[in-house]
Protein backbone atom coordinates (compact mmCIF):
# COMPACT_ATOMS: atom_id res chain seq x y z
CA UNK A 1 0.00 0.00 0.00
CA UNK A 2 1.42 3.24 -1.16
CA UNK A 3 2.31 6.01 1.69
CA UNK A 4 1.67 9.55 1.36
CA UNK A 5 4.01 11.97 2.03
CA UNK A 6 3.59 14.75 5.16
CA UNK A 7 2.66 17.02 2.35
CA UNK A 8 0.81 14.64 -0.04
CA UNK A 9 -1.01 14.34 2.94
CA UNK A 10 -1.61 17.99 3.55
CA UNK A 11 -2.63 18.70 -0.10
CA UNK A 12 -5.01 16.08 -0.12
CA UNK A 13 -6.72 17.97 3.43
CA UNK A 14 -6.46 21.46 1.58
CA UNK A 15 -8.43 19.63 -1.44
CA UNK A 16 -11.42 18.09 0.85
CA UNK A 17 -12.02 21.17 3.03
CA UNK A 18 -12.10 22.99 0.47
CA UNK A 19 -14.46 20.57 -1.70
CA UNK A 20 -16.44 21.28 1.99
CA UNK A 21 -16.14 24.89 2.29
CA UNK A 22 -18.48 24.62 -1.42
CA UNK A 23 -21.37 22.94 -0.75
CA UNK A 24 -24.67 24.31 -0.70
CA UNK A 25 -26.16 24.68 2.30
CA UNK A 26 -26.01 26.03 5.92
CA UNK A 27 -22.34 25.26 6.41
CA UNK A 28 -21.01 27.30 3.30
CA UNK A 29 -21.85 30.09 5.00
CA UNK A 30 -18.52 31.74 6.13
CA UNK A 31 -19.87 34.37 8.80
CA UNK A 32 -20.81 33.52 12.37
CA UNK A 33 -21.86 29.72 12.87
CA UNK A 34 -25.12 31.24 15.35
CA UNK A 35 -26.15 34.80 15.66
CA UNK A 36 -25.90 36.89 18.89
CA UNK A 37 -29.39 37.18 20.69
CA UNK A 38 -29.78 39.91 22.77
CA UNK A 39 -32.58 39.40 25.51
CA UNK A 40 -35.22 42.04 25.13
CA UNK A 41 -35.32 45.33 27.55
CA UNK A 42 -38.02 47.35 28.49
CA UNK A 43 -38.04 51.09 26.68
CA UNK A 44 -39.83 54.08 28.46
CA UNK A 45 -41.44 54.55 24.72
CA UNK A 46 -39.42 57.55 24.09
CA UNK A 47 -36.57 58.55 21.24
CA UNK A 48 -33.23 60.58 21.42
CA UNK A 49 -34.43 63.62 20.12
CA UNK A 50 -31.15 64.03 17.92
CA UNK A 51 -30.04 61.11 16.02
CA UNK A 52 -27.15 58.93 15.92
CA UNK A 53 -25.23 60.30 13.29
CA UNK A 54 -24.41 63.86 12.40
CA UNK A 55 -24.41 62.57 8.88
CA UNK A 56 -27.29 60.27 7.86
CA UNK A 57 -27.25 57.52 5.20
CA UNK A 58 -28.64 59.29 1.96
CA UNK A 59 -30.14 56.60 -0.44
CA UNK A 60 -30.13 59.09 -3.25
CA UNK A 61 -33.92 58.15 -4.33
CA UNK A 62 -37.17 57.65 -2.55
CA UNK A 63 -37.66 54.83 -0.07
CA UNK A 64 -40.28 52.37 -0.55
CA UNK A 65 -39.88 50.22 2.52
CA UNK A 66 -37.64 49.77 5.38
CA UNK A 67 -37.55 47.01 7.72
CA UNK A 68 -34.78 46.16 10.71
CA UNK A 69 -33.47 42.66 11.04
CA UNK A 70 -30.10 41.29 12.45
CA UNK A 71 -28.66 40.51 9.09
CA UNK A 72 -25.00 39.76 10.08
CA UNK A 73 -25.21 37.95 13.45
CA UNK A 74 -23.64 40.59 15.40
CA UNK A 75 -26.06 41.29 17.57
CA UNK A 76 -27.16 44.48 16.10
CA UNK A 77 -30.39 45.42 14.20
CA UNK A 78 -29.53 46.33 10.69
CA UNK A 79 -31.48 48.20 8.50
CA UNK A 80 -33.06 46.93 4.99
CA UNK A 81 -34.90 49.57 1.95
CA UNK A 82 -36.13 48.94 -0.99
CA UNK A 83 -35.89 51.82 -2.97
CA UNK A 84 -36.68 52.80 -7.11
CA UNK A 85 -35.13 55.37 -9.30
CA UNK A 86 -35.95 56.15 -13.23
CA UNK A 87 -32.74 54.04 -13.60
CA UNK A 88 -32.55 52.10 -10.81
CA UNK A 89 -34.10 49.76 -8.23
CA UNK A 90 -32.08 47.68 -5.23
CA UNK A 91 -32.42 46.39 -2.07
CA UNK A 92 -30.16 47.35 0.18
CA UNK A 93 -28.82 46.52 3.60
CA UNK A 94 -27.13 49.57 6.04
CA UNK A 95 -25.37 47.38 8.73
CA UNK A 96 -25.31 48.79 12.20
CA UNK A 97 -22.07 50.02 13.67
CA UNK A 98 -21.29 50.75 17.54
CA UNK A 99 -23.90 52.86 19.33
CA UNK A 100 -26.19 53.01 16.34
CA UNK A 101 -24.14 54.08 13.08
CA UNK A 102 -25.15 52.93 10.37
CA UNK A 103 -22.73 52.08 7.21
CA UNK A 104 -23.34 52.87 3.66
CA UNK A 105 -25.60 50.67 1.97
CA UNK A 106 -24.14 47.66 0.40
CA UNK A 107 -26.55 45.87 -2.50
CA UNK A 108 -28.50 42.72 -1.75
CA UNK A 109 -29.93 42.45 -5.28
CA UNK A 110 -30.62 44.99 -7.83
CA UNK A 111 -34.15 44.62 -9.73
CA UNK A 112 -36.32 45.95 -12.47
CA UNK A 113 -38.89 47.88 -9.94
CA UNK A 114 -39.58 47.11 -6.41
CA UNK A 115 -42.80 46.31 -5.29
CA UNK A 116 -42.24 44.83 -2.07
CA UNK A 117 -39.86 43.14 0.54
CA UNK A 118 -39.84 40.81 3.21
CA UNK A 119 -37.63 39.16 6.13
CA UNK A 120 -37.38 35.52 7.15
CA UNK A 121 -35.49 33.06 8.64
CA UNK A 122 -36.38 29.97 5.43
CA UNK A 123 -33.50 27.37 6.63
CA UNK A 124 -33.66 28.03 10.42
CA UNK A 125 -30.26 28.93 10.84
CA UNK A 126 -31.10 32.05 12.64
CA UNK A 127 -29.99 34.61 9.75
CA UNK A 128 -32.68 36.48 8.01
CA UNK A 129 -33.52 35.62 4.37
CA UNK A 130 -35.07 37.67 1.59
CA UNK A 131 -38.14 37.21 -0.68
CA UNK A 132 -38.17 40.95 -2.68
CA UNK A 133 -41.00 41.28 -5.41
CA UNK A 134 -39.58 42.52 -8.89
CA UNK A 135 -42.55 44.89 -9.90
CA UNK A 136 -41.21 45.00 -13.53
CA UNK A 137 -40.13 41.32 -14.14
CA UNK A 138 -43.45 40.15 -12.24
CA UNK A 139 -41.88 37.79 -9.69
CA UNK A 140 -40.49 37.16 -6.60
CA UNK A 141 -36.98 36.83 -6.14
CA UNK A 142 -35.92 34.76 -2.83
CA UNK A 143 -32.19 35.09 -1.62
CA UNK A 144 -30.53 33.16 1.17
CA UNK A 145 -28.31 34.67 3.63
CA UNK A 146 -24.81 33.84 3.84
CA UNK A 147 -23.91 35.37 6.97
CA UNK A 148 -21.09 37.46 5.63
CA UNK A 149 -23.36 40.29 3.87
CA UNK A 150 -23.90 38.30 0.87
CA UNK A 151 -27.06 36.87 -0.56
CA UNK A 152 -27.44 33.64 -3.02
CA UNK A 153 -30.95 33.09 -5.10
CA UNK A 154 -32.35 30.54 -4.37
CA UNK A 155 -35.15 30.07 -6.58
CA UNK A 156 -37.50 32.97 -8.62
CA UNK A 157 -41.70 32.88 -8.72
CA UNK A 158 -43.42 34.83 -11.67
CA UNK A 159 -47.05 35.98 -11.32
CA UNK A 160 -48.94 37.81 -13.81
CA UNK A 161 -49.47 41.08 -11.41
CA UNK A 162 -46.35 43.16 -10.96
CA UNK A 163 -46.31 45.61 -8.28
CA UNK A 164 -47.77 43.24 -5.65
CA UNK A 165 -47.09 42.82 -1.67
CA UNK A 166 -44.96 39.53 -0.46
CA UNK A 167 -45.44 38.44 2.79
CA UNK A 168 -44.05 35.63 4.57
CA UNK A 169 -46.00 33.46 6.66
CA UNK A 170 -47.26 29.40 8.20
CA UNK A 171 -50.03 28.30 5.82
CA UNK A 172 -49.85 24.83 6.38
CA UNK A 173 -48.62 22.36 9.20
CA UNK A 174 -45.30 21.09 7.72
CA UNK A 175 -42.55 23.45 9.80
CA UNK A 176 -41.42 25.47 7.01
CA UNK A 177 -41.94 28.86 6.24
CA UNK A 178 -44.31 30.02 3.25
CA UNK A 179 -44.90 32.93 1.47
CA UNK A 180 -47.73 34.66 0.28
CA UNK A 181 -48.45 37.17 -2.87
CA UNK A 182 -51.29 39.71 -3.55
CA UNK A 183 -51.56 41.79 -6.54
CA UNK A 184 -54.07 42.61 -8.87
CA UNK A 185 -57.73 40.39 -8.00
CA UNK A 186 -55.40 37.68 -7.28
CA UNK A 187 -53.64 36.22 -3.89
CA UNK A 188 -51.43 33.03 -4.32
CA UNK A 189 -49.75 30.66 -1.63
CA UNK A 190 -46.19 29.31 -2.16
CA UNK A 191 -45.11 26.64 -0.09
CA UNK A 192 -41.36 26.45 0.96
CA UNK A 193 -39.42 23.24 1.15
CA UNK A 194 -37.01 24.67 4.35
CA UNK A 195 -33.95 25.44 2.37
CA UNK A 196 -34.95 28.20 -0.19
CA UNK A 197 -37.69 26.34 -2.42
CA UNK A 198 -40.94 27.60 -3.08
CA UNK A 199 -43.59 26.18 -5.40
CA UNK A 200 -47.02 27.83 -6.11
CA UNK A 201 -49.87 26.07 -4.98
CA UNK A 202 -52.21 27.85 -7.16
CA UNK A 203 -54.10 31.65 -6.75
CA UNK A 204 -57.40 32.52 -5.39
CA UNK A 205 -58.98 34.76 -6.37
CA UNK A 206 -59.39 38.21 -4.20
CA UNK A 207 -62.87 40.25 -3.95
CA UNK A 208 -61.66 43.58 -4.70
CA UNK A 209 -58.06 44.81 -5.84
CA UNK A 210 -54.81 44.87 -3.91
CA UNK A 211 -52.81 47.39 -4.61
CA UNK A 212 -50.78 48.72 -1.14
CA UNK A 213 -48.97 46.29 1.54
CA UNK A 214 -50.66 43.20 3.26
CA UNK A 215 -49.78 41.67 6.59
CA UNK A 216 -50.17 38.36 8.01
CA UNK A 217 -49.96 36.63 11.07
CA UNK A 218 -51.89 34.10 13.67
CA UNK A 219 -55.38 36.36 14.11
CA UNK A 220 -56.95 33.65 16.22
CA UNK A 221 -53.87 32.11 18.34
CA UNK A 222 -54.74 28.48 16.82
CA UNK A 223 -51.44 28.07 14.97
CA UNK A 224 -52.31 29.07 11.29
CA UNK A 225 -51.18 32.75 10.00
CA UNK A 226 -54.13 34.60 8.37
CA UNK A 227 -53.84 37.49 5.72
CA UNK A 228 -54.92 40.86 5.69
CA UNK A 229 -55.23 43.21 2.72
CA UNK A 230 -56.57 46.61 2.26
CA UNK A 231 -57.32 48.51 -0.79
CA UNK A 232 -59.34 51.32 -2.61
CA UNK A 233 -62.34 50.69 -4.81
CA UNK A 234 -65.35 52.30 -6.12
CA UNK A 235 -65.96 56.07 -7.69
CA UNK A 236 -62.52 57.55 -7.68
CA UNK A 237 -61.60 55.22 -5.20
CA UNK A 238 -63.33 56.18 -2.69
CA UNK A 239 -64.51 53.14 -0.84
CA UNK A 240 -61.96 51.39 1.18
CA UNK A 241 -62.33 47.53 2.09
CA UNK A 242 -60.21 44.73 3.91
CA UNK A 243 -60.18 41.54 4.32
CA UNK A 244 -58.80 38.92 6.51
CA UNK A 245 -58.71 35.74 4.65
CA UNK A 246 -57.55 32.07 5.99
CA UNK A 247 -54.97 30.37 2.47
CA UNK A 248 -54.70 26.74 3.26
CA UNK A 249 -54.12 23.52 1.02
CA UNK A 250 -57.33 23.53 0.36
CA UNK A 251 -57.74 26.91 -1.26
CA UNK A 252 -58.47 30.43 -0.42
CA UNK A 253 -61.28 31.32 2.73
CA UNK A 254 -62.16 34.66 2.97
CA UNK A 255 -63.05 34.89 6.95
CA UNK A 256 -64.70 38.68 6.58
CA UNK A 257 -64.69 41.69 4.58
CA UNK A 258 -65.12 45.13 5.63
CA UNK A 259 -66.16 48.14 3.92
CA UNK A 260 -66.28 51.77 3.86
CA UNK A 261 -68.11 54.15 1.74
CA UNK A 262 -66.71 57.32 3.21
CA UNK A 263 -62.74 56.69 2.76
CA UNK A 264 -60.14 54.12 1.79
CA UNK A 265 -58.52 51.51 3.38
CA UNK A 266 -54.54 51.13 3.45
CA UNK A 267 -51.41 49.62 4.91
CA UNK A 268 -53.22 46.68 7.40
CA UNK A 269 -51.25 46.05 10.75
CA UNK A 270 -51.71 43.35 13.10
CA UNK A 271 -51.64 44.53 16.64
CA UNK A 272 -52.19 43.48 20.45
CA UNK A 273 -53.87 46.29 22.14
CA UNK A 274 -56.53 44.65 24.69
CA UNK A 275 -54.92 42.76 27.05
CA UNK A 276 -55.74 38.82 27.52
CA UNK A 277 -56.75 39.62 23.70
CA UNK A 278 -55.89 37.99 20.38
CA UNK A 279 -54.94 40.04 16.77
CA UNK A 280 -56.46 43.19 16.30
CA UNK A 281 -56.33 44.89 13.00
CA UNK A 282 -54.87 48.29 12.71
CA UNK A 283 -55.80 50.21 9.39
CA UNK A 284 -55.64 53.30 8.54
CA UNK A 285 -58.68 54.93 7.19
CA UNK A 286 -58.74 57.88 5.04
CA UNK A 287 -55.74 60.06 4.52
CA UNK A 288 -55.42 60.66 8.35
CA UNK A 289 -57.16 57.70 10.30
CA UNK A 290 -56.44 55.15 12.57
CA UNK A 291 -58.90 52.41 13.27
CA UNK A 292 -58.86 49.66 15.17
CA UNK A 293 -61.21 46.20 14.15
CA UNK A 294 -61.52 43.40 16.63
CA UNK A 295 -64.54 41.47 18.34
CA UNK A 296 -64.65 38.68 14.95
CA UNK A 297 -68.15 37.21 15.52
CA UNK A 298 -69.46 34.36 12.65
CA UNK A 299 -66.69 36.10 10.58
CA UNK A 300 -67.88 39.30 10.87
CA UNK A 301 -65.45 42.42 12.25
CA UNK A 302 -66.54 45.16 14.65
CA UNK A 303 -65.19 48.49 14.64
CA UNK A 304 -63.88 48.93 18.22
CA UNK A 305 -62.94 52.52 17.48
CA UNK A 306 -61.06 55.17 15.51
CA UNK A 307 -57.58 55.07 17.67
CA UNK A 308 -56.95 58.16 15.88
CA UNK A 309 -57.51 61.27 13.60
CA UNK A 310 -54.24 62.93 13.10
CA UNK A 311 -54.15 66.68 11.93
CA UNK A 312 -51.64 65.98 8.76
CA UNK A 313 -51.29 62.57 6.41
CA UNK A 314 -49.86 59.46 7.69
CA UNK A 315 -47.15 58.72 5.71
CA UNK A 316 -46.52 55.42 7.43
CA UNK A 317 -46.84 53.04 10.85
CA UNK A 318 -45.04 50.66 13.16
CA UNK A 319 -46.01 48.05 15.95
CA UNK A 320 -44.20 47.13 18.24
CA UNK A 321 -44.51 46.18 22.43
CA UNK A 322 -41.54 49.05 23.64
CA UNK A 323 -42.32 48.47 27.18
CA UNK A 324 -42.68 44.47 27.59
CA UNK A 325 -45.86 45.08 28.99
CA UNK A 326 -47.65 42.28 26.76
CA UNK A 327 -49.59 45.55 24.68
CA UNK A 328 -48.19 46.58 21.34
CA UNK A 329 -47.40 50.61 21.15
CA UNK A 330 -48.07 52.56 17.80
CA UNK A 331 -45.43 54.73 15.88
CA UNK A 332 -46.81 57.07 13.59
CA UNK A 333 -45.22 58.84 10.45
CA UNK A 334 -46.49 62.30 9.71
CA UNK A 335 -44.49 64.09 6.84
CA UNK A 336 -46.13 67.14 6.29
CA UNK A 337 -46.45 67.95 10.47
CA UNK A 338 -42.44 66.78 10.16
CA UNK A 339 -43.02 64.32 13.46
CA UNK A 340 -43.02 60.81 13.94
CA UNK A 341 -45.76 59.83 16.81
CA UNK A 342 -45.47 56.95 19.60
CA UNK A 343 -48.54 56.33 21.10
CA UNK A 344 -48.48 53.88 23.87
CA UNK A 345 -51.14 50.57 23.80
CA UNK A 346 -53.12 50.89 26.83
CA UNK A 347 -54.85 47.82 27.10
CA UNK A 348 -58.26 48.50 26.66
CA UNK A 349 -57.73 48.64 22.75
CA UNK A 350 -56.98 52.48 22.69
CA UNK A 351 -53.86 54.27 23.21
CA UNK A 352 -52.73 56.82 25.62
CA UNK A 353 -50.33 60.14 25.66
CA UNK A 354 -48.71 60.73 22.40
CA UNK A 355 -45.01 61.06 22.29
CA UNK A 356 -43.45 63.03 19.08
CA UNK A 357 -40.40 62.70 17.65
CA UNK A 358 -39.16 65.87 15.78
CA UNK A 359 -38.38 64.31 12.01
CA UNK A 360 -38.29 66.19 9.28
CA UNK A 361 -40.86 64.83 6.42
CA UNK A 362 -40.07 61.30 7.74
CA UNK A 363 -41.88 58.93 4.56
CA UNK A 364 -41.33 55.77 6.48
CA UNK A 365 -40.72 54.20 9.86
CA UNK A 366 -39.50 50.93 11.36
CA UNK A 367 -38.89 49.51 15.03
CA UNK A 368 -35.79 47.54 16.43
CA UNK A 369 -32.51 47.06 18.35
CA UNK A 370 -30.27 48.76 16.46
CA UNK A 371 -27.47 49.67 19.01
CA UNK A 372 -27.77 45.98 20.61
CA UNK A 373 -28.69 47.06 24.02
CA UNK A 374 -32.20 45.02 23.70
CA UNK A 375 -34.49 48.36 23.49
CA UNK A 376 -36.16 49.09 20.35
CA UNK A 377 -34.95 51.60 18.43
CA UNK A 378 -37.33 54.09 15.71
CA UNK A 379 -35.65 54.15 12.20
CA UNK A 380 -36.71 57.03 10.22
CA UNK A 381 -36.86 57.85 6.25
CA UNK A 382 -37.48 61.34 4.99
CA UNK A 383 -38.23 63.22 1.58
CA UNK A 384 -34.75 63.33 0.81
CA UNK A 385 -34.43 59.58 1.05
CA UNK A 386 -31.58 60.02 4.34
CA UNK A 387 -32.12 57.16 6.98
CA UNK A 388 -31.65 58.08 10.52
CA UNK A 389 -32.17 56.52 13.76
CA UNK A 390 -33.52 57.52 16.80
CA UNK A 391 -31.81 55.60 19.86
CA UNK A 392 -34.96 54.43 22.66
CA UNK A 393 -35.03 55.26 25.98
CA UNK A 394 -34.65 52.20 28.29
CA UNK A 395 -36.91 52.08 31.52
CA UNK A 396 -34.61 52.82 34.77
Amino acid sequence: MRVLAPCSLLALLVLVGCGLAGHDGPSAASGPASPVVVPPVAGTGAFSPSPTSATPVVLGFPVDRISVADVDGDGRGDVVAAYVSPFDARLVWLRATVDGALETSRTIVELGGVGDFDLGDLDGDGFPDVAVMDSVAKEVRVLRNQRDGTFTPTSTVAFADGGGSVRFGRFDDDGHLDFVVAGGNNIWRCVGDGVGGFTPMGSGPHPHPVHGVIAVGDFDGVGEHEVVTATTFGALGSTGYWDLMTLHPGGTTQRSGVASGSWPYSRPRLARLEAGAVLGVVVQGGASGLELWTGYVAGQGHLTHVLRMEPAAIADTAVADLDLDGIDDLVVALTSADVVEVARGDGTGDVGAVAPVAVPSPTAVALGDVDGDGVKDLVVTDVTASVTVRLGVPKP
